[in-house]
């Protein structure tokens, strides 16, 4: 309803209380008890006289009778204790129970404590602004996911802003918004940072010569409609519709819930580092035969508007691969400054240790040390115990995978696993989801490859035969982006209960994307990564190899392994648009030697 009311009460405070949680058919008493204790957390109370507060105005107007007992009424100038001193009176004892025993101490998730400060900071920032003095007005958190799942795309962008006119398919910037790369990586902007510069550009490099298309002329000829062709309204809206969604909604998303250290600062200068090459490229004619000739060695024989997107997402693709190739762009005015970027420094990236990151393991792979001290917490599903401490830690995770839409929250009763905070050698506490319960009730996965049997000596076991057969051999390490705790997939929403989990409050949250902990997650990643090379896979001949989310791609020689990377970066970003190489943790155009030397975390 609050997508569609524009309403609300006058008074100058209010309260909105939504209850999410609670099944039909539950008895009064648990219905009280959840308004009560909810509402103890709005009002922040921590401690017993807290509970009094609210009717400070009347409790400091009277006072009790020291004979009778009884209250009354303090006469005007009358020095006397009122009720409220008395009740905030250090010497008075507050004892809490459920009638049949009371604790002089209550747990400590009965009043606002703080694991829910750290959770507020997060979901209601604007409560911490000073210069507020208006009372806030409650907006359940929503984002740009939620939004597109429950009212669907803007359809006037698709009748007025899109276009699949002849300019659809020349290099034509979508936008050139300077300020978009870092809105993309923070609050989510509506420029997608991969998209074509505008040839109006100045562009730097070979020159302006005209070069010889005529190898080329076949398959745009053989591609293109013919000009009397009807035009495909259908295929356009769903090629619109993939477009919307990954950089309106999923990219966004994504990045901004990606909780590694250091995460959104990296993906902001490798964009704006890409933004700039883009500006340098060659000229736009030249640039789009050597993506068309890609493309016609991949055997692709598009129509003539799949074409024009496909020369866009592989043009996109070579200025990715072409960073780490000679090509007179750092000593460019459009590079200036870029050369020094660590991610060009590629020994010294090497020799520093991966950042620190939680482990990539489903629970299936996970070492069994890590669940030791939660497996002495509870029995036969049932907890026993759950540290304070451990909520101090997930739920502000918890409260910002939530907000970016990532998490949402369940309907169920009870969730398939439990969040818990763990420790993984080197590393502070993070969060885990135990699904271990869920192990053997899942389908069989033999008809997928386990991405155990390929190892990291067997990669370079790969690395080292083809570089005895090509004294010129070059490799290229790829690396698939994904957040701390999720890939980017999206998990079907009649699935999503399948993966749910309580945290330590008894709240069930279901995911969106693919969480890292689930049981069988690299299978799942390896086979969606083997599905976006199979039909390449006759035109690489064995010069990629697939672990899971990293790709191995070995080339004769520097121009052959610019061209193979290339291919496999346009293959892993295209349509639908929503996977990513992730440059900070790739390594392009490097020799033998330099994937032996590199630590085995880095091709883990």
């Amino acid at each position: 309803m609050e997508d569609h009311r524009r309403w609300h009460f006058g008074f100058v405070e209010h309260y909105d209380l939504y209850i999410w949680d609670n099944a039909a058919g539950g008895s009064f008493v648990d219905l009280y008890n959840a308004i009560q204790g909810m509402l103890v957390k709005a009002y922040r109370f921590n401690k017993g006289p807290d509970f009094y507060n609210l009717a400070a105005p009347v409790l400091k107007t009277i006072t009790r009778d020291e004979e009778s007992q009884r209250v009354r009424k303090i006469k005007p100038d009358e020095a006397i204790a009122s009720l409220y001193d008395e009740i905030h009176d250090g010497r008075t004892k507050f004892h809490f129970g459920d009638g049949t025993r009371t604790d002089a101490e209550p747990p400590k998730d009965v009043f606002y404590n703080e694991a829910d400060a750290l959770e507020d900071q997060i979901l209601f920032p604007e409560e911490l602004d000073a210069k507020q003095s208006k009372p806030l007005v409650f907006r359940a958190p929503t984002h740009r996911l939620h939004k597109f799942e429950h009212g669907g795309p803007d359809m006037h962008k698709f009748a007025t802003g899109y276009s699949t006119s002849e300019s659809d398919y020349t290099d034509v910037d979508e936008s050139d918004d300077a300020n978009g790369l870092e809105a993309d990586a923070g609050s989510g902007s509506d420029t997608d940072s991969f998209v074509s510069t505008d040839e109006s550009l100045s562009t730097e490099g070979s020159g302006s010569r005209k070069a010889d298309n005529s190898d080329i002329d076949g398959i745009v000829s053989r591609g293109h409609k013919k000009q009397d062709d009807p035009y495909d309204v259908e295929q356009d809206f769903w090629y619109w519709i993939d477009k919307e969604k990954a950089k309106s909604s999923f990219k966004p998303i994504v990045h901004a819930a990606d909780l590694e250290s250091g995460a959104t600062e990296r993906y902001i200068e490798v964009n704006t580092i890409i933004k700039k090459m883009q500006r340098y490229n060659t000229p736009g004619e030249i640039r789009r035969i050597r993506c068309l000739e890609i493309l016609k060695w991949l055997g692709q024989r598009p129509e003539k508007t799949v074409l024009s997107r496909m020369i866009r997402d592989m043009r996109n693709a070579h200025v990715m691969m072409s960073l780490f190739f000679p090509t007179g762009f750092f000593e460019s005015k459009s590079g200036l400054g870029c050369k020094d970027s660590l991610l060009f420094n590629q020994s010294e990236r090497m020799r520093r240790l991966p950042p620190d990151r939680r482990s990539h393991h489903g629970n299936l792979c996970m070492p069994k040390e890590l669940w030791a001290e939660w497996d002495t917490f509870h029995e036969d599903n049932v907890v026993l115990k759950y540290p304070f401490e451990w909520e101090l830690t997930i739920r502000p995770i918890i409260a910002r995978l939530f907000k970016e839409g990532v998490l949402t929250t369940s309907r169920r009763e009870a969730g398939t696993g439990y969040a818990i905070a763990a420790q993984e050698p080197g590393r502070k506490a993070d969060l885990y989801c135990d699904y271990r319960l869920n192990i053997d009730t899942m389908r069989g996965f033999s008809n997928i490859i386990d991405p155990r049997t390929i190892t990291i000596d067997s990669l370079r076991r790969r690395a080292r035969q083809f570089d005895k057969t090509n004294p010129q051999a070059r490799f290229a390490v790829l690396k698939l982006w994904s957040a701390a705790h999720f890939y980017p997939f999206t998990l079907a929403m009649d699935k999503r209960w399948e993966w749910s989990f309580n945290d330590g409050v008894e709240r069930v949250w279901e995911w969106k994307f693919l969480p890292k902990d689930m049981p069988y997650s690299e299978w799942s990643v390896h086979h969606n990564c083997q599905g976006r090379l199979e039909p390449f896979m006759h035109v690489f001949r064995g010069k990629v190899v697939l672990k899971r989310d990293l790709f191995l791609v070995m080339g004769e020689d520097e121009k052959d392994l610019q061209k193979v990377a290339t291919a496999v970066t346009f293959a892993i970003q295209t349509r639908p648009w929503r996977l990513e190489v992730d440059l900070w943790k790739s390594f392009v155009n490097v020799d033998l030697k330099f994937l032996e030397e590199m630590d085995d975390k880095w091709l883990e």
